[in-house]
């Protein structure tokens, strides 16, 4: 034992530095990542936490606690920390502000986009991307392609060339617009007939619309199961 103490004296004496503690930030930044990856592991990935500012804590082990509120750490986020007192009791000793920025795969306009027109698969790119501070949902790659698989797409509304699509900027043709002649497909039992009408509303495949048919006189709402032909689903007018 007095060995052990002549060993350490001596290399005290010769200066021989000793572990320094680990900085609170670092402890702080390293314990938001494992709460976040715990509680959300789909967005762990995509989450990003910035330390803000902090009430300083005891030297020691700590444990962060999410606010049972919480289900989208997006944004400002406040935890708690809880450190274990002589007894070896969790108590709460703190908290820590973090900024948590969100990054996805979202769908960027390499050049204009003109409302109306047709948009070539080369005018859009994928980035990944800090979304935030989007106040609407962004296009992700996933949502572009199911559309594409719709045909050619029109830019729903101007876009910015550098600017990140939202998830309603781009649409499929209408099949059917207001004004277009439709045929009507009326089917009751074993009565199956095709009528002219007028569409009173533009949709998509799949949409519901109402029709007027001057043979009938009768108003009518249907859904568009093709371009120009829709299926009777009720008489809204004998």
């Amino acid at each position: 034992m007095m060995r052990l103490l002549w060993i350490i004296g001596l290399l005290q004496w010769l200066g021989v530095p000793h572990p320094t503690p680990e900085p609170l930030e670092v402890r702080l930044q390293r314990a938001i990542d494992s709460l976040l990856a715990e509680t959300f592991p789909a967005l762990a990935a995509h989450l990003k936490p910035r330390l803000l500012r902090y009430q300083p804590v005891a030297a020691g082990q700590i444990r962060m606690q999410l606010p049972s509120t919480v289900d989208d750490p997006t944004g400002p986020l406040q935890v708690e920390l809880w450190t274990p007192d002589n007894r070896g009791t969790w108590r709460k000793a703190g908290w820590a502000l973090f900024y948590v920025a969100r990054y996805d795969s979202v769908v960027v306009a390499r050049q204009a986009l003109q409302r109306g027109e047709p948009v070539d698969p080369t005018a859009l790119t994928i980035v990944w991307q800090e979304i935030t501070r989007l106040r609407t949902p962004p296009l992700t790659p996933t949502r572009l392609r199911q559309l594409q698989q719709q045909g050619v797409l029109l830019a729903a509304r101007s876009v910015a060339a550098g600017q990140i699509l939202r998830a309603t900027d781009l649409r499929p043709p209408y099949a059917v617009q207001t004004g277009d002649t439709v045929w009507m497909r009326y089917r009751r039992g074993t009565l199956l007939l095709r009528l002219r009408c007028q569409a009173r509303a533009s949709g998509f495949i799949g949409d519901v619309i109402e029709l007027y048919a001057p043979q009938t006189q009768a108003t009518y709402r249907g859904r568009i199961v093709a371009p120009g032909l829709v299926e009777w689903i009720a008489t809204l007018q004998p």
